[in-house]
């Protein structure tokens, strides 16, 4: 008011409301409004018509408004508000969660006033309900997806160490289109193909043409007999064994190619040789420590071709073979393995 005893804003004449007009504007701008005493107990509480559980908020007066804050909200609104006072601003933002019942959290982003008589404060609050149920709908869905690749990552690195660690030829080819899926270093090797070729090539291409598809040996079987075929590019005498497997989208045919040369040495011997490593085991322990003995053969080794594709990563390594470092670890001390220089 100046001295003319006229009502004036710095800007303007200044609009005349009466209280519960006032009342009425400061709630549509708002979903709460509170007024703190100087002890920081609630002294009203005025909410929207449209929040939820009114009543339960209405029901703070008389309260200690640091008691109806979740634990991570006490400590904040103490240390912000202590600061607050001493400064000389005139208002501050803080968003706090409330806990109801000991379980339901009811989330506002206050904008917080001083007033200049007695140190209560006054605060308007927006609810922040729909937007934390945004949020945490958008972190279960991205943890859903991570959950949903981590699996099928997973199985695919864990079947590239187990082809790699095979000493036989093998390749993953589908069942209706003959397109070669996946193959090892070996049956790269011996077809003269590379993994890196952008197109799948049929896996019957790669053989001398004959009377009787590869994949007819497999019809109504689960596993084919061994088929003999000559590879195009080197004109090998090869075997050809298979394994129907089903996934979740197509048949798949799992080959294993041998050198005929081999298989027939085999054959040939009335009675087989021993490999070199049996032979020394046999006799100087039981059969169930020796086959203790293998399996640890065989860990070491897929280790080691873990380790050997992971660049000696070994929380690569580590993931490839479905195990957690610290697992990695152990087995890799207990196979005299722990000297290997971590990449990562």
């Amino acid at each position: 008011m100046n001295e003319a005893g006229e009502n004036l804003w710095a800007f303007g004449p200044q609009p005349i409301f009466d209280a519960d007009e006032m009342l009425e504007i400061l709630m549509r701008s708002a979903d709460i409004m509170l007024t703190l005493a100087s002890d920081m107990t609630v002294q009203s509480v005025f909410t929207n018509s449209n929040l939820q559980s009114t009543a339960v908020l209405e029901g703070w007066v008389g309260l200690e408004f640091h008691g109806t804050l979740s634990f991570e909200s006490q400590t904040k609104f103490e240390t912000r508000i202590a600061k607050f006072m001493k400064s000389n601003d005139r208002t501050c933002v803080l968003e706090l969660n409330h806990t109801i019942d000991d379980e339901i959290q009811i989330s506002f982003e206050y904008q917080v006033f001083k007033t200049r008589s007695d140190g209560s404060l006054f605060l308007l609050g927006r609810d922040l309900s729909d937007i934390v149920i945004l949020q945490q709908k958008l972190i279960q869905a991205q943890s859903d997806l991570r959950r949903d690749d981590r699996p099928s990552l997973n199985t695919d690195r864990c079947l590239q160490v187990l082809m790699e660690a095979s000493d036989h030829a093998v390749a993953f080819v589908s069942s209706d289109s003959d397109a070669i899926i996946k193959m090892n270093r070996n049956a790269e090797n011996m077809l003269r193909l590379s993994s890196n070729i952008f197109e799948q090539p049929s896996f019957e291409d790669q053989f001398e043409p004959s009377r009787d598809k590869i994949n007819m040996s497999l019809q109504g079987i689960k596993k084919m007999f061994p088929t003999s075929r000559i590879i195009k590019r080197t004109g090998m005498n090869v075997l050809i064994k298979g394994q129907e497997i089903l996934s979740a989208s197509d048949k798949i045919i799992m080959y294993q190619i041998t050198p005929a040369s081999e298989q027939q040495q085999g054959q040939n011997s009335t009675l087989p040789h021993p490999p070199s490593e049996a032979s020394q085991l046999v006799g100087t322990a039981s059969l169930k420590a020796i086959v203790s003995q293998t399996t640890d053969i065989i860990e070491r080794k897929c280790i080691s071709a873990a380790l050997y594709l992971a660049n000696n990563n070994r929380s690569i390594a580590a993931d490839m073979l479905g195990l957690s470092r610290q697992s990695l670890y152990v087995k890799m001390r207990k196979h005299g393995l722990h000297d290997v220089q971590d990449t990562e």
